[in-house]
């Protein structure tokens, strides 16, 4: 499913991807993933993606770019799930992908998910930078649960800076909160 209500709330975004509702028992089986070790499941997720979603503009140009982990994340599940998704991704796409550029700026400890849509927005607004400028046009960024937006719309800004001008995204699922999407 794309997610069209999304697209009110990113600018910078031309159109958000999400193969799941973040509903039971669905949700068990991303948490698993996230949290569990259940690392092979990327590989499942990308062949599901592949069989349901039909990008639009997507060419030889287009290239993945993974919403990086923070650091204290990656080093206890020791993987970054938006990274492993994007890497089947390109393989099911036959796409590129690119996991150098996009980079977080700050290494706080605080913990996004207890925030709500305006303090994560407020929270993330300079959360990314890009470590060069991109050579690249267009970009599908890629993350695992879209909850609030922010992280995407943060992520997005900074791709921009760096001279993207084609912004897609690819999440696993989208949190249905009541009012948002």
């Amino acid at each position: 499913m794309d997610c069209p209500n999304c697209l009110d709330y990113f600018i910078d975004v031309n159109k958000v991807y999400a193969l799941f509702d973040y509903i039971p028992p669905l949700q068990n089986l991303i948490l698993r993933y996230k949290n569990a070790g259940e690392s092979y499941l990327a590989s499942y997720f990308g062949a599901l993606f592949k069989q349901h979603i039909k990008f639009e503009d997507f060419d030889e140009d287009t290239v993945f770019v993974p919403i990086p982990s923070r650091n204290p994340s990656l080093r206890k599940r020791g993987y970054n799930p938006a990274s492993l998704f994007a890497q089947s991704l390109k393989k099911h796409y036959l796409g590129k992908i690119e996991t150098s550029i996009l980079r977080c700026r700050h290494h706080d400890s605080k913990v996004l998910k207890a925030l709500d849509q305006a303090q994560r927005f407020a929270s993330s607004s300079s959360q990314y930078f890009c470590a060069y400028r991109a050579k690249f046009k267009k970009v599908i960024i890629v993350d695992d649960v879209l909850t609030t937006g922010s992280t995407i719309h943060a992520a997005s800004r900074a791709l921009k800076a760096a001279g993207v001008e084609s912004i897609q995204a690819a999440v696993i699922a989208r949190a249905a909160i009541p009012g948002l999407f």
